[in-house]
């Protein structure tokens, strides 16, 4: 099961408008890639996704021969060191934002064996691409457990043994209510210059905004830096089960460090002040 795009909270169109929008209407098997803002993602638009027009902010690749190289084939290939490597070549780079344009990315060169081999390489990809999205649901449905579990009991306040329990100025007798500066730090990170390459590509992984997922943990970062680019800039190397909130762009998303990561100016970590409320 190949990435389908989500259109959740997506802008509707008129249909004067699509008919406007000519060949940036989405077609079955494009290969979709986000080539502004968050750059690198991936999506396929299989039979069953509903028509959509691309934004300005997305490329798609539309294979012209299909006995020549196979539509899956480039959707895993655009997310290949090949593509990657040629990518990180011709991108533009703000601190806060990665590029492509599309007359690069047509210069580009693809390495790819005969249409047969290019199908079995998808197939078996797709297959681990299933099992991915099944464990993903299973994970879903454990947070939303958990989720709910403490709400009943720490929001309703229906924990086991709630109702031998009086309750106090609105909270069970013996809690206690302290301003959340009491029990935490509000901590902020920093990005090194982009423009020194002895910063970038080394073995810390560099939170941002975009690596906060749907999911508890943040496992990877799409970016990562040197212990030189970790000096240079404001943020400190914040240990795992640091709880990150993202603060711009995508505001309000909460993840755990799954490992020691850095992280940049738009998001904040959350660190307890003592081991009592670790």
């Amino acid at each position: 099961m190949v990435t389908s795009p989500n259109f959740g909270g997506a802008d509707l169109l008129s249909d004067k408008s699509v008919a406007l929008a000519k060949n940036k209407v989405s077609q079955s098997d494009d290969a979709v890639i986000t080539t502004k803002g968050t750059f690198g993602r991936v999506a396929y638009v299989r039979s069953d996704t509903p028509k959509f027009v691309y934004s300005p902010q997305l490329c798609y690749w539309r294979v012209k021969n299909p006995s020549v190289i196979h539509p899956k084939f480039i959707y895993y290939w655009l997310q290949g060191p090949e593509f990657i490597a040629q990518a990180f070549q011709v991108k533009s780079s703000t601190d806060m934002a990665d590029y492509t344009n599309l007359t690069d990315q047509r210069r580009m060169s693809i390495t790819a064996t005969d249409v047969f081999t290019q199908k079995k390489i998808a197939a078996i990809l797709s297959a681990y691409d299933d099992q991915i999205e099944n464990n993903k649901r299973r994970i879903a449905l454990l947070e939303k457990m958990a989720e709910e579990i403490y709400c009943e009991w720490f929001v309703r306040f229906r924990f086991p043994g709630h109702d031998q329990v009086k309750m106090v100025k609105g909270v069970p007798e013996g809690w206690e209510q302290k301003p959340s500066i009491e029990i935490f730090e509000v901590l902020s990170g920093g990005t090194p210059k982009t423009d020194v390459s002895r910063f970038w590509g080394g073995e810390l992984p560099f939170f941002t905004p975009k690596d906060a997922g749907t999911n508890i943990y943040v496992l990877d970062t799409e970016k990562t830096i040197t212990e030189k680019g970790l000096e240079s800039c404001n943020s400190r190397l914040y240990k795992k089960d640091t709880i990150f909130i993202t603060a711009r762009g995508t505001v309000g998303k909460i993840v755990l460090a799954h490992r020691d990561m850095s992280m940049n100016q738009s998001c904040y970590a959350l660190l307890p002040k003592t081991e009592i409320f670790i």
